[in-house]
């Protein structure tokens, strides 16, 4: 017992973990081994005689399997998802952070923000977080590329982009809340010029949009022309009462004026590149009064393009219209198929050169675009299938508000936009936008305004 003691006190001393016996239970053992059995194999017998190799095999089994652990542990400290996980996020973030950081050299299944909608997650694919951090690599590479036109960040100017015709995103605000002036001041770095917001608290934090852009535009060298800045006059039945920003017992037309001075004041400008409508009013005649004053508002250089929001009514659209002095510039509408996608509009749009700008552009179409037949034409085309949404709108010359609050996101945007921006036809063959198309439910509209001849 005493050898016995020995060996399993050598093994015991690399780590096994067991006790071994005591002085006085070996001495018992032994006198026990020493009384007669009558060659009876009985269990002290069978202990006695394979008790020993019984241990080493025991210990030696426990061994191996610390040993294992050992190895599977030190494995797992570098090679554990949390661990893959945790280096990719830190790449992808250093990458987005020399992007954003830099005023010089200022694209998984996800769905962007819509304007009306909060984040709805990707699915994290390794392909998708592959294209993700790809993306933004891309982004980084444009925007070092200085061109004849271009500004700082990569992107021509919003005055340029509009003279190019070509269509453009717009970023929206509405819902940002606290997060407004981060979110448009990091728009605007990644290379959104277009930022849409309207006077009404109760869903937007106008003056925060002012905040932003103007940081933004400070840090990347911008002038005020290379913005362009899109609010709205919303009446009191889309106000809350108790943070109006105008005196609710004043004439209409006194609200509109205070409204558009409130705008200016929270927007840190002293004119607007569009002035829009935000609904109809109750009555056609009140209608034709708001617009009456936003002409004045023309006249007088405060406000340089007008429109009107949430009008399906083609034949109230057409009307105001025909009797504006001041056609209006911009129709902006859900975009969905309980308006039947506004057809009639959208052809009256392109008819008379009237921007449409759509919202709720993802989230009213959210089933349509998690289907395995557009999953597999964004695949093919290299992008989400949310962002195929934005060039299928784009490249039927339409303006797409894009709310993203990922910076990810918003490069993959920005990267989509520029590409339209600078002439490229994504959409090469037409037979994609007819299946694309007929997967939304949209009706066929295949060829893009500015490819026409007539």
């Amino acid at each position: 017992c005493t050898s016995t003691r020995t060996i399993l006190r050598s093994w015991l001393a690399r780590g096994t973990g067991l006790s071994y016996p005591s002085p006085v239970a070996c001495s018992e053992m032994v006198q026990v081994s020493k009384k007669p059995t009558r060659n009876k194999l009985t269990a002290a017998t069978l202990l006695q005689r394979y008790g020993f190799l019984a241990a080493v095999l025991l210990v030696a089994t426990i061994l191996a399997f610390k040993i294992a652990a050992s190895d599977d542990q030190s494995d797992s400290a570098n090679t554990s998802v949390h661990g893959i996980n945790s280096v990719r996020a830190k790449q992808a973030a250093d990458t987005h952070s020399k992007i954003l950081s830099s005023s010089a050299d200022k694209s998984e299944s996800t769905v962007n923000t819509d304007q009306d909608t909060g984040e709805v997650v990707w699915d994290g694919t390794e392909s998708a977080k592959a294209r993700r951090r790809q993306v933004l690599l891309q982004v980084q590479d444009s925007h070092t590329t200085t061109t004849a036109g271009m500004r700082v960040g990569g992107m021509l100017s919003a005055q340029s982009i509009l003279a190019s015709g070509r269509p453009y995103l717009i970023y929206g605000t509405a819902w940002k809340e606290d997060q407004t002036a981060r979110l448009v001041s990091e728009a605007i770095r990644t290379g959104f010029r277009f930022i849409d917001t309207a006077c009404q608290p109760k869903h937007y934090q106008e003056h925060l949009v002012g905040e932003g852009w103007t940081e933004a535009a400070a840090e990347l060298g911008l002038k005020r022309e290379d913005i362009s800045l899109q609010t709205k006059f919303t009446g009191l039945s889309g106000q809350d009462p108790g943070q109006t920003p105008y005196d609710r017992t004043a004439p209409l037309k006194e609200q509109v004026e205070q409204s558009l001075a409130k705008s200016l004041e929270n927007l840190q400008t002293d004119y607007l590149d569009s002035l829009v409508l935000h609904s109809p009013m109750s009555s056609f005649d009140d209608t034709m009064n708001v617009w009456r004053t936003f002409e004045s508002f023309v006249d007088d250089g405060k406000v340089r393009r007008l429109g009107i929001s949430n009008c399906y009514d083609y034949k109230m659209f057409t009307k105001l219209y025909d009797q504006a002095r001041i056609k209006p510039s911009v129709l902006q509408n859900r975009f969905y198929d309980q308006s039947g996608f506004d057809v009639e509009l959208r052809q009256f749009c392109r008819e008379k050169d009237i921007r449409y700008q759509s919202f709720w552009t993802l989230t009213a179409n959210r089933k349509a675009l998690a289907s395995p037949n557009i999953k597999a034409l964004a695949s093919e085309m290299k992008m989400s299938p949310e962002t195929l949404m934005y060039v299928f709108m784009l490249s039927q010359g339409h303006t797409p508000l894009d709310g993203t609050t990922d910076p990810v996101h918003m490069a993959e945007d920005v990267a989509v936009m520029k590409r339209i921006i600078d002439g490229e036809d994504i959409f090469k063959d037409p037979l994609l936008i007819v299946v694309f198309a007929d997967k939304i439910g949209v009706p066929r509209e295949y060829s893009a305004p500015w490819d026409t001849d007539d």
